[in-house]
């Protein structure tokens, strides 16, 4: 997605968190809401062989996060659970109907999700995701998948 998508996404979710910002930095709303964020990373507790986590809020599954080591897994959890805090706290009381099983309706759909692969900057490959409801990436090295992640997107016209 262009700069300017971006930034159209970080104010829209300022506005609907109530945040004002002179910049519409995405750091003022976890300024706003820093207490709320630390207590949603303080309940997480990673276990030892951890190597990714999928985040849902009310029931609906937002993205998928896996890694191929589980020191990698833990050194970079808290800023993603941080990110997600902000949607649980942006969705807060919204009653969300989905699948029966929401984890395995996601992750078949990221099964089946079109690939499309690029040479990498550095070294391997970089895997594209896309289809009408998923968007995600992966980098693949070595014969083996560095880092995925995914994330539910509305349809083109829908809502998630």
């Amino acid at each position: 997605s262009d700069q300017s998508e971006v930034w159209g996404d970080i104010a829209l979710k300022m506005s609907s968190m109530d945040v004002s910002s002179r910049t519409e930095a995405i750091a003022d709303a976890y300024a706003h809401f820093a207490v709320p964020v630390d207590e949603y990373v303080g309940a997480f507790t990673l276990r030892e062989t951890q190597v990714g986590a999928c985040f849902v809020i009310n029931g609906a599954v937002k993205g998928i996060e896996l890694f191929d080591a589980a020191d990698t897994c833990a050194r970079l959890m808290p800023k993603l659970i941080r990110s997600y805090a902000l949607d649980a706290i942006e969705e807060r009381g919204q009653e969300i109907h989905g699948p029966h099983r929401p984890v395995q309706h996601f992750l078949d759909a990221v099964r089946a999700a079109p690939v499309d692969s690029f040479t990498a900057l550095g070294e391997g490959e970089d895997l594209r995701l896309r289809c009408a409801t998923i968007a995600g990436g992966a980098l693949a090295a070595r014969d083996r998948v560095v880092h995925l992640c995914a994330f539910r997107q509305a349809p083109p016209g829908g809502a998630m």
